[in-house]
């Protein structure tokens, strides 16, 4: 039951994506494993300035890996992260 709530990668898990960039999971998206995501960095590795939202149905946001290091969430401002979660 709690997977089919909250999809296969729950909110605050932070996955790569198929165009490089990182991003961390903010809600469950239209399947259990698709969600939407908030991108942290761009497609060659680097900080982003703005957090754009990532549909991972859409090919070119897939998700290809979850990544294993959780330090990038933690230098991330939670005011960048918090409009998007509504």
């Amino acid at each position: 039951a709690l997977i089919k709530e909250v999809g296969i990668y729950p909110p605050g898990e932070v996955v790569s994506l198929a165009s490089g960039e990182r991003a961390v999971v903010i809600r469950r998206g239209a399947s259990m494993s698709t969600p939407l995501v908030a991108a942290l960095t761009d497609r060659k590795g680097f900080p982003v300035t703005q957090t754009p939202k990532r549909d991972c149905a859409q090919a070119e946001f897939a998700i290809a890996a979850v990544e294993a290091d959780k330090s990038l969430v933690s230098r991330v401002p939670l005011e960048r992260l918090y409009g998007l979660i509504s």
